[in-house]
């Protein structure tokens, strides 16, 4: 039991190591493309965690893809022109229209104020994109993999 927990550990680590890193590079490459997941090396590193689960990960790639300006994407994080179905509403039912703060949009919802992100230079590179996602999921996948192996082999 030990040497398994010993061996998840050491796969979780690996696993850590590969998003840190993959983070790096990707701040490097899409911050200026997409702020508001490549920003930061943290949300880069949520944002590949994300990626490394396959959830909803075409929305992520499709916007360093396209370019920020040219996909809206899974979230209207750059303050494109909404339709009815994206007002957001207080809890006292009063609609409640973005404000620019610096460069970021802040926006009120029933959940609390949440920031909203400029597309200041849209610099789609979809060579680099199919190169970084692909080699990401399937290096992440294999680390997956494994660690599902060593749960049940030990």
């Amino acid at each position: 039991l030990i040497t398994g927990l010993r061996s998840v550990l050491y796969i979780v680590m690996l696993l850590m190591l590969v998003i840190y890193l993959f983070a790096i590079f990707g701040v490097l490459v899409f911050s200026l493309n997409d702020p508001a997941r490549y920003g930061t090396v943290a949300s880069a590193m949520l944002t590949l965690f994300q990626v490394s689960t396959l959830s909803r990960w075409t929305g992520i790639a499709y916007t360093s893809y396209y370019g920020c300006g040219n996909y809206r994407g899974d979230g209207d994080y750059y303050g494109h022109e909404r339709d009815e179905s994206f007002v957001f509403h207080t809890i006292d039912d009063e609609a409640v229209a973005p404000s620019d703060h610096g460069g970021a949009s802040m926006f009120r919802t029933n959940f609390g104020d949440c920031q909203g992100f400029r597309c200041y230079k849209e610099a789609p590179s979809p060579s680099l994109v199919f190169a970084f996602y692909s080699i990401y999921i399937v290096l992440t996948s294999f680390v997956i993999m494994s660690l599902f192996i060593s749960v049940i082999s030990s």
